[in-house]
């Protein structure tokens, strides 16, 4: 990212382009929702008296991967007069040059949805085969690696420390306490949940979610 954005920043200068503003978003997600300065980018761009006419990216693909994205948000932006101009994937404003972009654009937004379901395929993979894809272990388990092969994998194992933390806390909600009382219980013992006091959220998730190494016992 910072270099992208040092490269844009000299792009600028060498081409005699004054830059009115940076608009940077660290999100990964696939999701316009979650780019708060794209957005904000295109509201400046659709105003009354917009304050650039160009914008630079590092890419196409940076501006946005998703090609109907990409379509709709220029088609906007282009009828305000501003240029979406790419300083690694140079295309002409003609109409050779605009088949070229959207081409580009095509490719990377394949190229991206084919990674992202060859990543859920290996994570699914991963899963039946019972490593661990989080992370951070949940309390009651260690995080270890394990050999496959050429590769170390996580996988679990139970936590001989936490474990009789667990089965208490299940024999506690068994016994018919609430959450509030099972908090309290641990918090007054100084059991903690590793090195923080205990809240009736994480306790909720626990007995819901968490680990069932220690259920209690029948007698």
């Amino acid at each position: 990212m910072a270099a992208q954005l040092r490269a844009l920043r000299d792009y600028a200068r060498n081409n005699g382009y004054s830059v009115a503003r940076e608009y940077v978003d660290e999100a990964e997600s696939g999701r316009v929702a979650d780019w708060p300065q794209f957005r904000q980018m295109i509201d400046d761009g659709g105003k009354a008296t917009a304050p650039f006419q160009v914008i630079l990216v590092w890419k196409f693909s940076r501006f946005t991967r998703k090609r109907e994205h990409a379509v709709a948000f220029k088609s906007m932006l282009r009828r305000k007069g501003i240029r979406v101009v790419s300083i690694t994937e140079h295309a002409h404003d003609s109409p050779t040059g605009k088949l070229m972009e959207a081409i580009i654009e095509s490719v990377d937004e394949f190229y991206s949805e084919n990674l992202a379901e060859e990543v859920r395929r290996g994570m699914r993979e991963a899963a039946s085969r019972g490593y661990f894809l989080g992370s951070k272990a949940p309390f009651g388990y260690k995080r270890i690696k394990v050999s496959d092969g050429v590769k170390d994998r996580p996988t679990l194992e139970v936590d001989p420390v936490a474990a009789p933390v667990v089965k208490e806390i299940f024999e506690s909600s068994r016994r018919g306490n609430g959450l509030s009382e099972i908090c309290k219980e641990l918090n007054n013992q100084g059991i903690t949940n590793r090195g923080r006091r205990w809240q009736k959220n994480v306790l909720r998730y626990l007995l819901t979610n968490g680990p069932t190494l220690a259920p209690p016992s029948g007698d």
